[in-house]
């Protein structure tokens, strides 16, 4: 009767725990208060009888090792503890007969011993398991971390760290069918870099990476909402996809754009007369309603008769076309 009340005081107190030391403390309390009740039971029994009793020890000693989830530090300790005190208890308060004790003093150290050995060659393999499904959990997190980055880089220009065509393309389309299902127009602009052939072969192709790579923070820096994005369209071009925008917002962000590559102050002195002696650049402009009547060819198309218009134009300059 005594030992109901302790083992659901264990199991409540077990229930609210859950520092894995913690639990296991308590694991080593319940085992040596199993055992501490089986020798309790056997103080007042006859030595005859008790040549029996010891026997459930033996479930106490080897529970620990082969079926409790328990660390082998405490299963050792638990082992140790209860032969210890089944040993203690025989020399003072149980009674049992010299070949009766014998007998339960071989078995529980034989117990004792083929439990810690199984113990330690079970928690062997649940630390080698363990290590190897947490190594295989790492490279496959390092292989995905891989392709993330590769697919990363397979959208993104090489030399001025921004989006490439590919990127632009795919984005490009995703943005159109947004547009066109909440019924938002979209904008695109063509940024195109002035006399920038003069400007490679006067300077030299490394000086003709660098501005392409000046010129792209710049136009970078001018788009400011997280759904817009500026990719490298080709060459010296640039593209600029403006969701939700209609022409007078694109007016208003293209016309930025100028005058940020104005003062990049990028000096050009091989200029035609009358033109201004820094890199600059020309705009063509769009703006649309996606619907079934229209499509993002055509978007592109009007981009890229309003770029020719500005460069006809004079350069410099901003161009817009509606459809």
């Amino acid at each position: 009767m005594l030992a109901v009340p302790f083992f659901i005081a264990i199991g409540v107190i077990s229930y609210f725990v859950h520092n894995e030391k913690a639990l296991n403390i308590i694991a080593l309390a319940g085992l040596v208060g199993a055992s501490f009740f089986v020798l309790a039971i056997m103080v007042p029994t006859p030595a005859a009888v008790n040549d029996y009793y010891w026997t459930g020890l033996n479930i106490v000693v080897l529970y620990p090792f082969l079926l409790m989830n328990m660390r082998y530090r405490f299963a050792m300790a638990s082992g140790i503890s209860v032969f210890l005190l089944f040993i203690g208890a025989c020399n003072s308060v149980v009674v049992m007969s010299h070949g009766g004790f014998m007998s339960a003093f071989g078995v529980l150290a034989a117990a004792l011993v083929m439990g810690a050995v199984g113990g330690y060659v079970l928690e062997r393999f649940k630390r080698s398991d363990f290590l190897q499904r947490y190594l295989t959990q790492q490279a496959v997190h390092d292989l995905q971390r891989s392709n993330i980055k590769l697919e990363s880089l397979s959208h993104m220009d090489a030399l001025t760290d921004i989006p490439n065509r590919r990127f632009f393309d795919a984005n490009f389309e995703r943005e159109w069918s947004r547009c066109r299902r909440d019924g938002l127009a979209i904008s695109l602009l063509l940024v195109d870099i002035d006399r920038f052939k003069s400007y490679n072969d006067s300077y030299g192709h490394p000086a003709g990476d660098h501005v392409l790579k000046q010129v792209s923070r710049c136009l970078q820096k001018s788009v400011r909402r997280p759904a817009d994005f500026v990719a490298r369209f080709g060459g010296e071009e640039f593209a600029v996809v403006l969701a939700d925008t209609r022409e007078s917002g694109a007016a208003k962000t293209g016309e930025r754009m100028l005058e940020d590559v104005r003062m990049l102050h990028i000096s050009h002195e091989h200029r035609e007369q009358g033109e201004e002696l820094y890199i600059t650049a020309s705009i063509g402009a769009a703006s649309i309603l996606p619907s079934d009547s229209n499509s993002l060819d055509l978007l592109v198309e009007l981009a890229d008769q309003a770029l020719y218009e500005a460069k006809r134009s004079g350069r410099n300059r901003l161009v817009i076309k509606n459809a």
